[in-house]
């Protein structure tokens, strides 16, 4: 099914951008959100395509018009993790932008009659695993921060309107996604690397997933294509764990470094981080959180098309030619 009209917010994102372009090659018409309009007005290289410069998406108070003939939302716009915090209340700040303008973008969504909302939300709902097996949607929600708190309580407003309208809801909880363009700390992640300084985890045994931005665009457009939605929530990853110094060796195999990496106690590793205020930079390193994608694999009849290893390829391959060159 081809939907006619679609809005998607956060169409300036990293993860906007890449889903704007394989909807208009799908010939999809799309009302791209953005907070500004880009320094090149693109809506002259396709026909299919309106920007709209709205702003912050928590400021707008009425949905209603940029929904006028729409017949499907993808729902990216929110706050994300924050790594030098400004906000004087985060928690209200997360609350205000992802979930009171979801609730109110529902609403208007609802009551518009509109066939089919798409939200990404994050893993961060659930939290850290209790347990050595992955997480699946049986597992209850523990946010564990102001981010993960937020995107569960967008959550709990779509399923309320669900309930109210009938609105077909669609919720996808994705670990770290990542790919060619990135910013934030993957890119962190691809310096280090790079940088081939010597690293104390080679007896770490932790297993993370992860998801290539493609992967999760064919899942949206699967979500979209989806017959008879009603209100779901998935669990999606790239089907493949790895360890950090798996991920890290091969980030520098892929970079032609030595791999670099030493055992070294983990206990005093975690102490010496908490020490110096880094407990937080070091669980989301070190720590396990594996996901178990397989309701989404079942029910929305999507497989990841490219394995982890080609993801962090192109990834690699986009940052040596894109970095700053060394002065």
């Amino acid at each position: 099914m081809i939907h006619k009209r679609l809005l998607l917010t956060g169409a300036g994102g990293f993860l906007g951008r890449r889903l704007q372009a394989r909807l208009l090659s799908q010939g999809r018409r799309v009302l791209a959100v953005q907070r500004a309009m880009p320094a090149k007005d693109r809506r002259s290289e396709h026909e299919l395509l309106e920007i709209l410069a709205c702003g912050p998406i928590e400021a707008i108070t009425d949905y209603s018009q940029m929904l006028s003939g729409v017949d499907a939302v993808v729902h990216l716009a929110g706050r994300a993790h924050v790594l030098r915090e400004s906000a004087a209340d985060p928690e209200k700040a997360f609350m205000e932008v992802n979930a009171r303008a979801t609730a109110k973008l529902a609403r208007a969504a609802g009551d518009l009659g509109i066939s089919r909302l798409v939200f990404i939300s994050s893993i961060a709902v659930n939290g850290l695993p209790v347990r050595d097996t992955p997480l699946t949607e049986l597992d209850p929600p523990k946010p564990r921060n102001s981010y993960g708190r937020s995107k569960l309580a967008a959550e709990e407003a779509l399923f309320t309107e669900h309930t109210r309208s009938g609105l077909p809801v669609t919720v996808l909880r994705p670990p770290m996604v990542y790919g060619p363009s990135l910013k934030g700390n993957f890119p962190r992640l691809l310096r280090l690397a790079e940088s081939g300084i010597p690293l104390p985890l080679a007896n770490l045994r932790n297993l993370r997933s992860f998801i290539y931005v493609d992967n999760l665009v064919d899942l949206i457009t699967a979500c979209l294509d989806r017959p008879h939605p009603g209100y779901g929530v998935y669990l999606v990853s790239d089907n493949e764990d790895i360890s950090t110094p798996g991920l890290i060796g091969a980030l520098r195999d892929m970079m032609g470094k030595r791999k670099n990496l030493f055992r070294f106690p983990q206990p005093v590793l975690r102490a010496a981080a908490t020490a110096i205020g880094a407990k937080k930079t070091f669980e989301s390193l070190c720590g396990r959180l594996c996901i178990d994608p397989s309701k989404a694999m079942r029910e929305l009849d999507w497989t990841p098309r490219f394995s982890l290893m080609q993801g962090l390829a192109a990834s690699v391959d986009w940052y040596l030619s894109n970095r700053p060159p060394k002065s």
